[in-house]
């Protein structure tokens, strides 16, 4: 065990004692010296490994949500059914997946017309995708990567359930349209994303139009205003909740690493211990300077 965690042990120890513990985490969470990936109403099974720290995580038999609450999973908002099969929701007996697609249990990414050979992220998905040798074309469908441009007029058009036309008053809501293979969404938080490789189908915002905290799609100048928030760390002593070159921080989304100095960061952050800035993770656990971090990683 390093002097990191060792100290992070200490420091629980010491918080039980005086009962202080439960002013570092919300209702509905507590606090892990060894945690790994955070379970959400999108993915309640993730698959991590390798992943060992420090912070407040949701009881075990409860997600976190969209806006950052332990909740049980049943009280998870329902996705659109056209949505379903690139949940990480176990496989319904009865899903079948369109022509060209078989169902994975762990895959990070579609390969496209577009982009046949992405770089995909480290979690993945169940769902529906494409066979082996296939990519997907603009419409959806899945194709051998010669049949990705200059279509023949005489071709005659392949179609699946899920590449008819959508009633949108029927599978979305006001402002949203059905996509095929949407990769990301204007947001009121995040107007310009960086928008993943890995498309879904799935309902929304039209053009012009960003998804609000509530889940409507308004204009920009309909988002809420954004309130001034202070948050101020809890009652305990950093020096002894953390190891060396290490900072408590109550909101973040990402950490770099020694393999991965320039993270693309998710929106979803955690309470924890982080490297200070201008320092890497080593596989080690130490924070050390980028001139430090091992060769050949």
């Amino acid at each position: 065990m390093d002097r990191a965690r060792v100290l992070v042990c200490l420091c629980v120890c010491v918080a039980i004692v005086h009962g202080q513990v439960a002013s570092i985490c919300r209702p509905n969470e507590r606090l892990l010296m060894c945690g790994g990936c955070q379970k959400t109403c999108l993915d309640p099974v993730p698959e991590c490994k390798g992943v060992c720290r420090p912070g407040c995580y949701c009881n075990d038999d409860e997600v976190r949500n969209a806006t950052g609450h332990c909740v049980k999973l049943s009280e998870c908002p329902r996705l659109p059914a056209s949505y379903k099969q690139q949940t990480t929701e176990p496989r319904p007996a009865d899903a079948k997946c369109p022509d060209n697609e078989e169902y994975r249990f762990c895959e990070a990414c579609n390969k496209t017309c577009e982009n046949p050979n992405p770089i995909c992220p480290a979690q993945c998905a169940r769902g529906c995708f494409c066979k082996k040798d296939l990519v997907r074309d603009r419409d959806g469908r899945c194709v051998k990567l010669e049949k990705c441009s200059n279509k023949s007029s005489n071709e005659i058009p392949h179609t699946s359930p899920l590449d008819k036309p959508v009633n949108d008053s029927l599978t979305c809501k006001q402002n949203q349209i059905f996509k095929p293979c949407g990769n990301c969404e204007k947001s009121c938080s995040n107007p310009n994303p960086i928008c993943p490789a890995q498309c879904s189908r799935g309902c929304f915002c039209k053009d012009g139009f960003y998804k609000a905290p509530n889940g409507d799609c308004v204009t920009i100048d309909k988002c809420p205003k954004a309130v001034p928030v202070t948050l101020k760390p809890p009652p305990i002593a950093y020096e002894l909740t953390c190891g060396p070159n290490q900072v408590f921080k109550p909101c973040e989304n990402c950490e770099k690493t020694c393999s991965n100095p320039n993270p693309q960061c998710p929106a979803q952050c955690s309470r924890g211990c982080f490297c200070k800035d201008g320092l890497y993770k080593a596989p080690n656990g130490e924070c050390v300077k980028l001139e430090q971090c091992p060769k050949g990683l």
